[in-house]
């Protein structure tokens, strides 16, 4: 039988439980103030096709992936196929957490430096995974430091977000919620929220397209051009405020506009003239 006092801790718990909701669900991630995950190309949200890439920094075969699906979403444009790096820490893999945490740092800093800091730190894996008696955690911080400064980041503003809370907590809750997705190795590869389970980091440029083309076939509107540009970038039109068009040829719109102006100029000089000889008969 259950002692008075054993009896006693039983009841509290349940009493707790019920009136704590962190006690209900134990289990529970907590919930970001931000989404997870670096967004390349400022690739629309509303894209039919979402690219989720779980990559580890200090991994050979994440390095070997990354450019090929880097190369993808440049050829179909943000419009078309959203692509998000999500970083993924390997416990075995020396130096993989604090490549993560140096990621996200950047990331508070300057997101339009991100991409470029992942790719510099994936290129510089052999200084940063030495023998482990050769390098120390505080090596690698340094080395992580000297990369930031290598695309114009603020040492000191590194240092600082290197060490917030706030950014530790981002790594790990994007490594729970990576989990929580079937995520356990790198890399993977999500496609509208499904894992690509035959790929292999041998993969092409030409893998990728044969499985995105089929995604995208219906996608183009009848009489109406896919979408390769973005609004606001140089040589984008816009039609009627929808949709992008084909990328024209730089400054074309300006050329346009500059002759519809001497048109205008010139229909205007001639009827003034046509008035004067009018008005000296």
């Amino acid at each position: 039988m259950l002692s008075m006092f054993a009896a006693f801790q039983i009841v509290t718990l349940v009493h707790l439980s019920q009136a704590n909701p962190l006690l209900q669900n134990y289990y529970q991630i907590p919930v970001p103030r931000e989404r997870l995950g670096y967004v390349y190309n400022r690739s629309s949200s509303a894209a039919p096709v979402h690219i989720d890439m779980f990559v580890c920094l200090q991994c050979a075969d994440d390095r070997a992936s990354l450019q090929p699906i880097l190369d993808v979403a440049d050829h179909y444009g943000g419009r078309l196929v959203r692509l998000v790096l999500h970083g993924y820490q390997v416990a075995y893999v020396k130096g993989s957490y604090l490549a993560t945490v140096a990621t996200r740092a950047v990331d508070h800093i300057d997101s339009s430096k991100t991409i470029a800091y992942i790719q510099s730190v994936l290129n510089s894996q052999e200084v940063i995974r030495k023998s482990p008696t050769n390098t120390s955690d505080a090596d690698i911080v340094q080395i992580l430091t000297d990369l930031a400064v290598n695309i114009n980041i603020d040492r000191d503003k590194f240092q600082e977000k290197f060490e917030d809370k706030n950014v530790d907590n981002l790594c790990r809750y994007e490594m729970e919620m990576a989990n929580s997705r079937g995520v356990y190795r790198t890399p993977t590869f999500l496609v509208n929220d499904m894992q690509i389970l035959n790929f292999e980091p041998s993969w092409t440029f030409h893998n990728w397209t044969s499985i995105l083309d089929s995604l995208l076939e219906n996608y183009e509107i009848e009489d109406e051009p896919r979408p390769t540009c973005l609004p606001g970038e140089r040589g984008c039109i816009v039609v009627q405020d929808r949709l992008p068009c084909v990328s024209a040829a730089p400054g074309l719109s300006n050329i346009l506009s500059s002759l519809v102006t001497l048109l205008w100029f010139t229909s205007t000089l001639l009827t003034v003239t046509a008035r004067d000889r009018k008005s000296v008969v």
